[in-house]
């Protein structure tokens, strides 16, 4: 089921919004930026819960800030090709 909503939106915003994606494709471009920065919000969220879990005793932690950023890199892109599956399948269904 869905919701229409309104939204506000600036217009400098909808001015590039309607430039680079063509009429429309703009919901779908909307809805999926928006489950991309929900994504984010949620890896973020628990990565605020889990602060200070890796012990850095233990061999698989991540050592310093860039094998860190690596480490969230791989989840984050297993994260997205899992969101893309899931919506070429919602699509197809």
């Amino acid at each position: 089921m869905a919701t229409r909503i309104g939204l506000l939106v600036p217009e400098d915003l909808m001015g590039e919004l309607r430039s680079l994606v063509p009429e429309g494709q703009r919901s779908a471009f909307i809805l999926e930026a928006t489950r991309l920065q929900l994504l984010r919000e949620r890896q973020r969220s628990a990565l605020d819960r889990t602060a200070g879990a890796w012990l850095v005793s233990e061999p698989d932690a991540p050592s310093d800030q860039d094998a860190v950023r690596s480490y969230l890199e791989d989840l984050r892109s297993e994260d997205l090709a899992r969101e893309r599956r899931l919506e070429l399948q919602r699509d197809a269904g």
